[in-house]
């Protein structure tokens, strides 16, 4: 490759890898603000109070306009599942990253 086409690339490359890591901190920024939410989640999903709950929304005692998403099993246990499949994605990538 010529200089100029060399530099060209390289010049792509700082501008992608800039504006990846942007978001990316962004978005690490965000999740570490929820991460209390998620720990309550956790907590909430499956305990007595969540049963009782789902009790009650199973026997239609909730009241309708009361959104309760929360209390089916796959919405919580996909959430809680994709958060621990996202940290270790993040942890490969950042030892990864370590290597360079």
């Amino acid at each position: 490759m010529e200089h100029s086409q060399t530099i060209e690339q390289m010049e792509s490359y700082l501008n992608s890898a800039q504006a990846a890591l942007t978001n990316l901190a962004h978005s690490l920024d965000e999740l570490q603000k929820i991460q209390p939410n998620i720990a309550a989640l956790t907590a909430y999903h499956g305990s007595d109070e969540w049963f009782q709950a789902r009790d009650l929304a199973l026997n239609n005692a909730l009241p309708k306009e009361l959104r309760h998403g929360v209390l089916t099993e796959d919405l919580t246990y996909n959430l809680l599942s994709d958060h621990h499949e996202l940290a270790i994605r993040m942890i490969e990538i950042a030892a990864e990253s370590l290597k360079i």
